[in-house]
């Protein structure tokens, strides 16, 4: 990853700030900055956001300390009762999440969950590292002439429809919905991909995708037919994927995390596994104040 400027596309101010909301503080010295949201009596880095943690513009990590005084003082004078720090997979950015981890459990915070989130390595020359029984399934998927495509915005509304689906079969909830799915593609059209898999003209598997940095792209959003299930299109789609990542140059597909405050989902992690993930550890700190 790069050194220079540790700033993910979560981390930018276009991002915290796309719904205009009036409860975000921040804390900053020299070169690098925190942004919280403030829940009555909570500071929390971020909380509509896959994550939030500390930004650097290079890689003297030294301000922290001065930072979480900073916080510390707002905290004390604004009656805070807890700071909860949802902090970046380890992967993205190894020696911040190390410098993080290190100064915060010295100021007084405890890790309140560890989270697992699955990396697929994207490296030149060398292809989806699916294991046995997921390259059978590929095959499979090519043999009966399924498609991958990368799709335009005007596929959302059909695409979504696949998601819902598949979430409301797995009993996962909807945590975005159409209108602000709409509003995030208009808004950030270089960051927000939409990929999908057909079976002659009809959509069967789909995933919205976040371009996180140059070098890491987020498989946020994903669902799959179940009358087609049988055919594993979701296979092709993370292949189509890895593909689109080696033409345009990403290291990391980050397939979200398989844990739910720290508790593993072991179906879900399986899955993963089956696509040739490792694993990344994605830490949340809470302070008690």
């Amino acid at each position: 990853m790069d050194k220079k400027n540790s700033l993910f596309f979560f981390q930018t101010p276009d991002f915290i700030f796309r719904n205009q909301p009036s409860n975000i503080v921040s804390f900053s010295e020299s070169n690098g900055v925190i942004y919280f949201t403030l829940t009555e009596d909570a500071l929390i880095s971020l909380e509509k956001s896959p994550f939030g943690g500390f930004v650097f513009s290079n890689a003297d990590f030294s301000p922290i300390d001065i930072i979480l005084k900073k916080l510390d003082e707002w905290s004390d004078k604004h009656k805070i009762k807890g700071i909860v720090i949802r902090c970046f997979p380890e992967i993205y950015e190894p020696e911040l999440t190390r410098a993080t981890k290190s100064r915060l459990l010295e100021n007084g915070f405890k890790v309140l969950y560890k989270d697992i989130t699955q990396i697929i390595a994207v490296k030149h020359g060398v292809s989806v590292p699916f294991n046995q029984s997921r390259n059978r399934r590929l095959k499979r998927c090519m043999k009966e002439g399924l498609i991958f495509k990368k799709l335009t915005f005007h596929s959302l509304e059909e695409a979504f429809s696949l998601i819902i689906e598949s979430r409301n079969n797995k009993g996962y909830p909807v945590t975005m919905g159409l209108e602000e799915l709409k509003t995030s593609f208009n808004k950030f059209p270089d960051n927000y991909l939409l990929f999908g898999v057909f079976q002659d003209a009809k959509m069967i598997a789909t995933a919205v995708s976040i371009k996180v940095s140059d070098k890491i792209l987020y498989y946020f959003y994903a669902g799959d037919s179940i009358g087609h299930r049988y055919l594993s299109p979701t296979t092709l789609l993370v292949h189509g994927i890895y593909g689109y990542c080696l033409e345009n140059k990403f290291e990391l597909i980050d397939l979200g995390i398989s844990t739910h405050r720290g508790k593993l989902n072991s179906g879900l992690y399986e899955f993963k596994k089956s696509l040739g993930s490792f694993d990344s550890e994605k830490l949340t700190f809470k302070k008690e104040l």
